[in-house]
């Protein structure tokens, strides 16, 4: 999986929210505003959980964490190391089996 793949998840469910946008359109307007991440914390809380879901990981609630959060491409940067890291230990533990 790479970068924009995880990127664009979490573009279309941010665009869920933003009625009437698509998420072509709001990956131009996140690219013509800067890479900050265009929600509030509630907002932030469920695409947060919904992303979890989708790629089955878990961010640990850190600073560091909070941090990626600023930026979609900050957050799907995390997201995924975090899937490379689970599918690594996956195939290491198969291995060893």
């Amino acid at each position: 999986m790479d970068h924009r793949t995880v990127e664009d998840v979490i573009i279309e469910f941010l665009a869920e929210h933003q009625h009437g946008t698509t998420p072509a359109e709001l990956r131009r307007q996140i690219q013509e505003r800067g890479e900050d991440m265009p929600i509030d914390s509630q907002l932030a809380v469920e695409v947060v959980v919904r992303v979890q879901n989708h790629f089955g990981v878990r961010l640990p609630t850190t600073a560091e964490t909070a941090h990626y959060l600023r930026s979609v491409s900050g957050f799907a940067a995390r997201v995924q190391a975090l899937v490379e890291e689970a599918e690594g230990s996956a195939a290491g533990g198969r291995e060893g089996a």
